[in-house]
């Protein structure tokens, strides 16, 4: 009789980082070979307007760094659960076993990402 899959959920900051975005899916893999179903938490920094829509055309027609990145971005298994700065949704608790911090700059109060509801 097999043990039930644990849910883990990756707590990390996005950015346009090359080392953020391989601990991430390092993380994941590891978590993974550990036999977890594995999910990142998809963060939210900019609302969609028409002018954000429109640059991330323009960057993925240049193939610009950040075009780059949202190619990788395949490989992350993100969450359909989406939190914004000060945005945590009901029963995200119930919905993972285990959250795991990926990065150190989740804890830094003066990142841009880390709103009014920051740990400090």
């Amino acid at each position: 009789m097999g043990r039930k899959m644990k849910k883990v959920a990756i707590v990390t900051i996005e950015s346009l980082n090359y080392g953020n975005r391989l601990q991430n899916y390092a993380l994941q893999e590891i978590l993974k070979s550990l036999n977890c179903s594995v999910k990142t938490l998809h963060r939210v920094h900019e609302s969609r307007t028409v002018t954000s829509c429109a640059k991330r055309m323009a960057q993925n027609i240049l193939q610009t760094k950040a075009a780059k990145f949202r190619q990788f971005d395949v490989n992350i298994d993100f969450s359909d659960i989406i939190l914004g700065k000060d945005d945590y949704p009901n029963g995200l608790a119930e919905e993972f076993d285990y959250f795991v911090v990926g990065s150190d700059q989740v804890w830094n109060p003066y990142y841009a990402f880390a709103g009014e509801n920051a740990i400090s």
